[in-house]
């Protein structure tokens, strides 16, 4: 028979022979998570005010140990090992047959570990040396099973046990290793040897005249104490954990009820849960425990219910008080209320029905595991962060909008994430990988900020919002220039074409402007990433030609590599209109290749004379028209020379003797007829050459008057050759 010295009053729920059950229907498997009001760890109401990152207290999972049913199995108290990932719950099967329930935490499998007899599996313990469990049996010859975390058992190979005192109710494990069973009968703590000594399996010690009716305990490893709250005794016992043997080192009354006891690390305070104030009591000590004083109490949360039963307190490492409360009807959901560290309003996280005693994983940012006795699985309730983040892209790569899922302990999280833009438009739902991270694509956006909002769709209970801006920069652009024409010419006109190519093979827009040298072009726009500008009446040289890109809203501005553009220049060129001219002959001088709107001076040679000058136009050519100078017949040169450009040409003219007929023939019939007069007629034609004397043998008047045509010839020759002296 169990509890035979349990006082009539007794009627703690969590005594399976008490246990107040209405039809319990069968439940179905839980796997995923169920809605529920999300706090943060300080205890506040999570507002999902949006921001880079947030973070929430909530159930993220309900893995599930077994499907319950009305036949019943009770999951009870126990401990995690975080050396080994492993959640261990005693576990009363039915048919009475008890074990350990091992929750694989990295990945949610469940196993059991047989355990013996048909006695009742109550709560476990680890151990922070060797991660042995210790898993107490409430019988009225009660004992311990010890079991060895890597040892494997079967329904033929049991754990050991070790026995103990009458109707265990709570184990605690010392920092040295020695296990600390509460025995509900007979007001005594039994003392199992070190885990890893040769006494483990042994009662080294037995402590006598503890108040344990009614018991709950919590251990503070930090500073070396058990605190065992009696619930009938209304009395607390403090014992020594680090002194050989363990000893009591004070005791203090409390006024109300103690359901449930924890230590708050931070400052080693003992806070007590009670069913009668539905309240926590922070109590604290300032002579060793021998007495102890209230210095803060808050309420706890409630609900709509015939019984409310505060059952554990567990605190973490940031002060902040987990208390489970069971609730009756069993049909209600019980529920964890999270009391801010220092000061504040409990708030309520629901979890399954029937819940027994929290487990909180003693790591850094471990979570809390609430056993749903009830349903037959396990609320984990973690502290979770949220962040939203985004990768700057260039302009034509696509963008994508991240948001990770993290558990401060570590071990996976398994969920999806809502995104929305600014507008709170839905931009599509994504699941989160193995690493807690959901991706989506957002595709090319233009160049800018795109905000978003991301939203934790599953697990339901992780209320969270973060924003992130999903930046696109310009993409980079590469500006080129090609050149239509091969060869150039001074004066020609070619087309030059300016290419802007992007990074990631997007199309800009805007404007290209060309220069050659420091001369401005001229700008046109890109149509299809090119544009196409003329060169005209080009420049005789060499110079570099440079395109700059403006850039557009979604692309940088760039600008070319220098491009050298060589022009020839045109052969300087001088043609007159007559190769033969006599002085006051009008003449015409054709002059190309010349430098445009240059000055062209032009002058005779061999005496100089300066002849004047002409402007040449845009294609460097004049036209010079002049009257011949006197000068000596003979040939000369004229000299075109660019006042600018130093470019020179010449061309000849030949100036024939005076009185010469510039023709092509010296003339070959001296007249028809010499006439009857001497000298008077030397006929009708000259003919095309100089006069030449009549025949020879003719009359007297006809040979004088040849004689005086030869005399004139001579004076005449005289006379050139006279003037051809003063020329020379």
């Amino acid at each position: 028979m169990r509890f035979p010295h349990m006082p009539p009053a007794l009627t703690r729920p969590y005594f399976r022979a008490n246990f107040q059950l209405a039809a319990v229907a069968t439940v179905a498997l839980i796997t995923i998570p169920v809605a529920s009001t999300v706090l943060s760890s300080d205890g506040a109401a999570a507002v999902p005010t949006p921001s880079s990152t947030v973070s929430t207290l909530a159930e993220v999972a309900r893995p599930s140990i077994y499907t319950q049913t009305t036949a019943g199995t009770w999951l009870q108290g126990g401990a995690v090992d975080p050396t080994r990932d492993r959640l261990y719950l005693a576990d009363d099967q039915k048919d009475d047959t008890p074990s350990l329930s091992v929750l694989n935490l990295r990945n949610g499998a469940a196993s059991t570990i047989p355990l013996d007899g048909e006695t009742y599996a109550l709560d476990a313990a680890v151990s922070p040396v060797g991660g042995t469990v210790y898993v107490v049996h409430n019988t009225t010859n009660g004992f311990v099973s010890v079991v060895d975390p890597d040892a494997t058992y079967t329904a033929t190979s049991l754990p050991p046990t070790v026995e103990v005192g009458g109707n265990p109710q709570k184990v605690e494990v010392g920092a040295d290793g020695r296990a600390y069973v509460v025995n509900l009968s007979g007001d005594t703590v039994s003392i199992l040897g070190r885990a890893d000594g040769a006494d483990k399996l042994k009662v080294v010690q037995t402590l006598s005249s503890v108040a344990t009716a009614g018991a709950t305990s919590a251990i503070d490893n930090d500073r070396n104490l058990l605190f065992i709250a009696s619930e009938y005794a209304k009395l607390v016992t403090v014992i020594d954990t680090a002194s050989t043997p363990a000893a009591v080192i004070g005791t203090f009354p409390v006024t109300d009820t103690p359901t449930g006891i924890g230590v708050d690390p931070r400052t080693g305070a003992v806070v007590i849960a009670s069913s009668d104030t539905n309240a926590v009591s922070w109590f604290s000590s300032n002579n060793g425990w021998a007495t102890a004083a209230i210095s803060r109490s808050e309420a706890l949360g409630t609900v709509n219910a015939d019984t409310l039963l505060p059952l554990s307190v567990d605190v973490l490492k940031d002060g902040t008080a987990l208390v489970v409360t069971q609730v009756f009807p069993s049909e209600t959901k019980s529920f964890v209320s999270v009391v801010p560290a220092d000061a504040g309003v409990a708030r309520t996280i629901p979890v399954g029905n029937l819940a027994f005693w929290g487990v909180l994983d003693p790591q850094q940012g471990g979570s809390f595991y609430v056993p749903n006795a009830g349903n037959g699985n396990v609320s984990v309730l973690a502290n979770v962060t949220l962040s939203a983040t985004a990768s700057p892209v260039s302009y034509g790569q696509e963008a994508e909008a991240k948001a990770t899922l993290a558990r401060a302990d570590g071990y996976p999280i398994t969920g999806s994430i809502a995104f929305a833009d600014s507008a709170h438009d839905s931009l599509g739902t994504a699941t989160v990988d193995a690493s807690g991270t959901a991706t989506l694509n957002l595709g090319v956006q233009p160049a800018g900020s795109f905000p978003f909002t991301a939203t934790v769709q599953s697990p339901v209970a992780v209320a969270l919002s973060a924003t992130a801006s999903a930046a696109t920069r310009k993409a980079s652009s590469v500006t080129s220039i090609a050149v239509a024409s091969a060869a150039l010419v001074e004066g020609d006109s070619a087309s030059v074409t300016v290419s802007v190519a992007a990074s990631h093979g997007t199309v800009p827009g805007g404007t290209v402007t060309l220069r050659n040298g420091a001369t401005a072009v001229g700008s046109a726009p890109l149509v299809a990433g090119r544009a196409t500008l003329p060169l005209r009446n080009l420049t005789a040289g060499t110079s570099q030609l440079v395109a700059t890109y403006s850039g557009d809203e979604n692309h940088d501005a760039s600008e070319s590599d220098d491009v050298t553009l060589s022009v020839k220049a045109r052969t300087a060129a001088a043609v007159v209109s007559k190769p033969t001219a006599g002085v006051g002959d009008k003449l015409t001088i054709n002059l190309t290749g010349f430098v445009p709107h240059e000055t062209i001076n032009l002058t005779l040679h061999s005496d100089p004379i300066e002849l004047g000058s002409v402007v040449a136009d845009e294609a460097g050519s004049a036209v010079f028209t002049f009257a011949l100078p006197e000068v000596a017949a003979g040939k000369h040169t004229i000299v075109a020379v660019g006042a600018s450009s130093n470019r020179t040409s010449s061309t000849e003219i030949l100036v024939p003797q005076p009185g010469a007929d510039p023709g092509t023939h010296p003339g070959t019939d001296p007249g028809a007829d010499p006439g009857t007069h001497p000298g008077t007629n030397p006929g009708a034609e000259p003919g095309n050459g100089l006069p030449e004397t009549g025949a020879t043998g003719v009359p007297l008047g006809v040979a004088f008057g040849a004689f005086a045509l030869l005399l004139g010839a001579g004076l005449l020759g005289g006379h050139r050759r006279a003037q051809r002296s003063r020329n020379s």
